[in-house]
């Protein structure tokens, strides 16, 4: 009831897209509240079905059809690493993501700067959901959860920080010493016990 059809121009639309399921929030950034927020949440079993599982999905949400202000898709996926800046070119990224992980379909390279950190984040996602999602949602920001995670709760400069974000089959873990990032990795969970150890 709070979301606006005439003022969406004023929203914020945040799409997340995950093996679990998916969801939506929608924010207005006049006052900074949510006006719609809605879970869908799904068992998929291999990553050459999430491009169909999300169509058909947002086929089905008439409110991701609107005009917004602007618009992030956050896609969780262990297939990620850092690069640092100095080291970072357009060139190599590609050939660096394919030589860290095994890709059982066609994937495309997402790349996201972390600026607190002077890093590059890549990340991979197959060619259907890229294209499926340059298709639907032509200019959305498309980003990792380790990107809002490091951008939104860097260190101060003092001290060590450990910062730990669970999902139901995932755990993403970055380490830091005063402002400088020790570790950024995820890991499969799928008992409580896996955290603890």
């Amino acid at each position: 009831k709070s979301f606006d059809f005439g003022k969406d121009y004023e929203y914020i639309l945040s799409i997340r897209i995950s093996p679990d399921g998916f969801s939506f929030s929608v924010t207005n950034t006049t006052n900074n509240k949510i006006v719609a927020f809605k879970i869908t949440q799904l068992k998929i079993s291999d990553e050459k079905f999430i491009a169909r599982r999300f169509d058909e999905w947002i086929s089905t949400q008439e409110i991701l059809t609107h005009k917004f202000d602007q618009i992030q898709i956050v896609i969780f996926t262990d297939k990620f690493t850092l690069v640092p800046e100095s080291m970072f070119s357009d060139k190599s990224s590609a050939s660096t993501l394919q030589n860290l992980f095994e890709n059982k379909t066609p994937s495309e390279i997402i790349e996201n700067k972390i600026d607190g950190l002077n890093v590059r984040l890549l990340f991979s996602i197959s060619q259907p959901l890229n294209f499926l999602l340059q298709s639907r949602f032509k200019k959305a920001h498309i980003l990792h959860p380790v990107k809002l995670l490091a951008d939104n709760l860097l260190p101060n400069e003092t001290g060590n920080k450990a910062i730990l974000f669970l999902t139901p089959g995932s755990m993403y873990l970055l380490l830091f010493n005063k402002n400088r990032l020790l570790l950024a990795n995820s890991f499969v969970v799928k008992h409580p016990n896996d955290v603890v150890y």
